[in-house]
């Protein structure tokens, strides 16, 4: 026990400065790509200090309390190389400039994981650098918007390049080890460590953008330059791809000590179809809605205290056409129990595509209706909220 309070003590005395650092480098930072709601899309981590040694919690999924150095640097040492900085000219204001963020190789056929708002705010040949320095060109063969995911692929002729085990998020608990490997920027597979804070986050985004969803919550250090890096359990394996950070306090776009990934999963339902050159659309409804609550539902006279009340339908859009209306209560789809508007994009994200056929049970005054609707694809940009009331 008195080793163990030592060790501790000596941990705390190490990672109290480099907390304090990590928090002077992410003030100065100021570059990045925000979000809605002051969460900017990011690519970029900062410094973090040593802890930590795994103990097995008797469950198949490795937890972790307090890590050493020597299992860090092996897993640095093991996944590093696959880590490549995603780099190429980007229009900036006032003219042309270079922009440098994150990619994970994930295939020994040279496929390269990173975000699309990297790709996309891109201009001209886009190159990644490799561990060593070496520039390649690469290609973007699909891509994910709704997701902010994006394929790449390079070529190495006659060499073998350092992949990144891939994990399975649906492991992931809130506890355990996250660990973000990336270029925030400029400084080349810089690795912060911390913990998976939460799960199942939503980020809406300026805008058109569909709402990124089911995000890992981390507090391990990211900031601009880490987009499409990273994050790691304690096996080495990769559970998400870095997109996010949350600069609502102040609405810096430097870190806080709240990041957010994309879960791998999430990524692998796709995989195979960007690397086909695809890219995804997701199932678009058309509506938009309050939640409705015990207290609402008492406030307003509503004939049900769960479900979603319609406040408009975008004009033309699936849900228009089928004739759902403003003020409609929208209580189940496909059968099952809405309580939040979450329910209802979640279950279309996981279970749906474009051209699906989803049936709804309305609630219209006195009248129980079920509407059949087919879904169509994510827009580029809205059409006009109808408000009407149907008669």
């Amino acid at each position: 026990m008195g080793a163990l309070v030592g060790r501790l003590l000596k941990a705390g005395l190490v990672v109290v400065p480099s907390m304090v650092i990590g928090v002077v480098i992410g003030i100065a930072v100021q570059a990045g790509f925000l979000g809605a709601n002051g969460t900017p899309l990011i690519g970029g981590e900062t410094i973090s200090g040593r802890w930590i040694t795994p103990f097995d919690s008797g469950t198949s999924y490795n937890r972790s309390a307090i890590f050493d150095e020597e299992q860090l640097r092996g897993l640095y040492e093991s996944v590093g190389p696959a880590i490549v900085s995603v780099t190429g000219p980007s229009a900036r204001r006032g003219g042309q400039g270079t922009s440098s963020a994150s990619g994970i190789v994930i295939d020994a056929e040279g496929h390269v994981l990173t975000n699309n708002h990297v790709v996309e705010g891109l201009r001209g040949q886009i190159e990644v650098v490799l561990a060593g320095g070496r520039r390649v060109p690469v290609e973007v063969l699909g891509r994910d918007p709704g997701n902010d995911l994006a394929v790449l692929k390079v070529h190495v002729p006659g060499g073998r390049l350092p992949v990144a085990p891939l994990g399975d998020s649906s492991l992931v608990r809130p506890g355990d080890l996250a660990v973000a490997i990336g270029n925030p920027v400029g400084l080349e597979r810089a690795i912060t460590v911390g913990v998976i804070s939460g799960l199942d986050r939503n980020l809406p985004r300026r805008g058109y953008r569909r709402s990124l969803r089911q995000l890992l919550q981390t507090d391990a250090a990211i900031n601009p330059g880490n987009s499409g890096g990273a994050l790691l359990n304690s096996r080495g394996e990769v559970v998400g791809i870095n997109t996010a950070i949350d600069a609502s306090q102040g609405n810096l776009p430097s870190f806080g000590g709240i990041g957010y990934a994309v879960p791998i999963n999430i990524a692998l339902r796709y995989l195979e179809r960007m690397k086909n050159g695809e890219v995804i659309e997701h199932p678009f409804l058309g509506l938009s809605g309050n939640v409705i609550t015990a207290a609402r539902a008492n406030q307003q006279g509503l004939p049900v205290n769960h479900g979603i009340l319609i406040v408009g339908v975008q004009e033309d859009g699936p849900a228009a056409q089928a004739g759902l209306c403003a003020r409609d209560i929208v209580t189940r789809i496909d059968g099952r129990r809405l309580l939040s508007m979450d329910d209802l994009g979640g279950y279309l994200d996981a279970e749906r595509t474009v051209g699906d056929i989803v049936e709804l049970t309305v609630l219209r005054g006195d009248d129980e209706l079920t509407l059949k609707i087919t879904l169509g694809p994510w827009p580029d940009q809205f059409g006009r909220n109808n408000t009407d009331t149907c008669s």
